[in-house]
């Protein structure tokens, strides 16, 4: 093969980022993603660091949930994702877990939260092949982590946000996922289970999980994110909070909304 081959070229790529990134988990290089002739997400650059907490702000329709589902794999995309400096274009993006949007959850799909967390297995075994006792006891051990422990027969639909937000993320746990990508998952969760929800989300990446959580709640980004990435089609700024939730960067992302965005921190 000489070396001017596409798949010498695109080793040798790998290779650069492996060297550059350290110990990046996640890369995003001049993301992009249409829809017919809308473009949602336009050249989206970061990278990622294993254990990150970072938050992803932008407004109602600014390419959040594009952005994740590019990340995850699940919508076609222009440029490259690198999962620990290895470009998955073309692969099956199974060290990552979404979590989308609560509405686009069907609390009353007949499943039990046993079974839902189950789920999360399905890439340690064939497509046809049943669940077996140890992917069962991973189950059981992901929702002890998140203090769901005893409520695996309960039906999905009997749980109230809070819960269901953990018993994701414990499918997210079974299914040993490196990277968890929160698409909005905290709208509409009351202030006491948002707490709780981020001294879980601390207590996981301080395992080594790296989370991404996308929100337009302002006051929530600046009081528990070390880091926010914020967008609107493209990433407009990237740093710590009090860099990035800035007047000016709040007006080129939010337009006129930023202000009362700011004072009152709604969501």
């Amino acid at each position: 093969m000489n070396s001017h081959s596409p798949v010498h070229g695109h080793r040798a790529r790998e290779h650069q980022v492996k060297a550059a990134s350290g110990s990046a988990a996640l890369i995003a290089e001049s993301l992009g993603v249409s829809y017919g002739r809308t473009r949602a997400l336009d050249n989206v650059n970061f990278v990622i660091q294993k254990g990150e907490l970072v938050g992803v702000v932008g407004p109602n329709g600014a390419g959040k949930s594009s952005l994740f589902r590019a990340l995850a794999g699940f919508v076609p995309h222009d440029g490259e994702v690198f999962l620990d400096g290895v470009c998955c274009h073309h692969r099956q993006r199974t060290s990552i877990a979404f979590i989308p949007q609560r509405n686009d959850i069907d609390l009353d799909f007949p499943i039990s939260v046993e079974q839902l967390v189950v789920s999360g297995r399905r890439r340690f075994r064939s497509w046809y092949g049943r669940p077996t006792a140890e992917d069962r006891a991973a189950a059981k051990r992901a929702l002890a982590q998140v203090d769901l422990a005893g409520i695996g027969s309960q039906s999905l639909g009997t749980l109230s946000g809070g819960q269901a937000q953990r018993a994701f993320l414990a499918r997210a746990l079974a299914q040993n996922a490196e990277i968890v990508l929160l698409d909005e998952s905290l709208s509409g969760v009351d202030v006491p289970t948002t707490v709780e929800l981020f001294a879980l989300f601390h207590q996981l990446v301080d395992d080594g999980v790296t989370m991404l959580l996308a929100t337009h709640d302002l006051a929530l980004a600046r009081n528990e994110f070390d880091r926010c990435i914020a967008i609107n089609t493209t990433v407009c700024a990237d740093g710590v909070p009090s860099d990035v939730l800035n007047v000016e960067t709040l007006d080129s992302v939010f337009g006129s909304r930023p202000n009362r965005m700011a004072s009152e921190g709604s969501s």
